[in-house]
């Protein structure tokens, strides 16, 4: 489980097609949803980046802060709500259009400073990114971005676990199915048939997770799967064993890059003032390599 981190996520084909919904996100454990928030990095039938939580967060709507389109800007999603939207304004982030350009890289920071999300085609990605180094501070206005000034950070999203999937039909890709005329019939008829889901190939590079060097990680794995719905979970409210988890770390504070306040993990009850740390102090805390294809013939 993570409390803080930069996330990155190298695809080299993403799955599209009608009735298909891949996804790559995080989701608070083991708490009744949106308890411990949801931030979803990259979800589509189109190229939406979305935040569930609980009420109180919303998306800081100053002029600059983020390049992307704006949906909703409330985040409350405890009557079920869709949480708040930010599209990304690249025509090329999502589906067939992604994988022509060769596929590409997608970043997201959570820090004190709130959550910031990146994405980049194939011959566009920084090459701090592909020399292992990656400096968010040099990436420009980021496609989205929730500022902490009206999301804190800290207090909407506590400890996740790492979640990529494909999913059929469902309630966003099925109940939008007959809103696109060019996918024939019903979704589950369209899905039931697996030549048409010859483009249901996930192919990845890599996934990164870097963490300040000198942290201490969360020691708590996700034991199950028991809240890795999200929003069709039913997991019981349980919220002590997360927050036991991210209080082991609340002693360790970690100056993010690019932020001129400390950030601290958990419910930690004192601020340091100290100098920022320089990018060279983030660490690769894991490096997942994996290629997961899910074809159908």
């Amino acid at each position: 489980m993570f409390a803080g981190g930069l996330f990155i996520i190298d695809m080299a084909l993403m799955p599209w097609g009608c009735g298909v919904w891949p996804a790559f996100w995080t989701l608070g454990y083991k708490v009744e949803w949106p308890t411990a928030g949801e931030i979803d990095i990259v979800e589509g039938i189109q190229a939406m980046t979305n935040n569930h939580t609980l009420p109180g967060c919303e998306i800081n709507q100053a002029p600059g802060m983020y390049t992307g389109q704006l949906g909703n800007t409330n985040c409350d999603s405890t009557t079920g709500g869709s949480g708040c939207t930010i599209g990304s304004d690249s025509a090329t982030s999502f589906g067939m259009p992604f994988n022509e350009a060769g596929g590409g890289v997608f970043a997201m920071l959570w820090n004190g400073n709130g959550i910031r999300m990146w994405d980049w085609n194939r011959a566009q990605i920084p090459s701090d990114i592909a020399a292992g180094s990656p400096t968010p501070e040099h990436w420009g206005t980021p496609r989205a971005a929730w500022d902490a000034s009206m999301c804190d950070p800290w207090k909407f999203f506590q400890a996740q676990v790492l979640v990529l999937n494909i999913d059929l039909c469902g309630v966003w890709a099925g109940d939008l199915y007959n809103t696109f005329p060019y996918c024939p019939g019903t979704c589950a008829e369209y899905i039931s048939d697996p030549k048409n889901l010859n483009n249901t190939v996930m192919l990845l590079n890599y996934i990164k997770v870097f963490q300040q060097s000198g942290m201490q990680p969360i020691p708590e794995q996700a034991h199950d799967n028991s809240n890795l719905t999200g929003a069709g979970g039913d997991a019981p409210l349980n919220a002590s064993e997360v927050n036991a988890s991210v209080r082991q770390s609340q002693s360790v504070s970690a100056n993010f890059p690019g932020s001129s306040d400390r950030a601290e993990l958990g419910n930690a009850a004192s601020r340091k003032s100290g100098n920022s740390v320089s990018i060279s102090s983030w660490a690769g805390l894991i490096v997942v390599v994996a290629v997961i294809s899910i074809i159908w013939v």
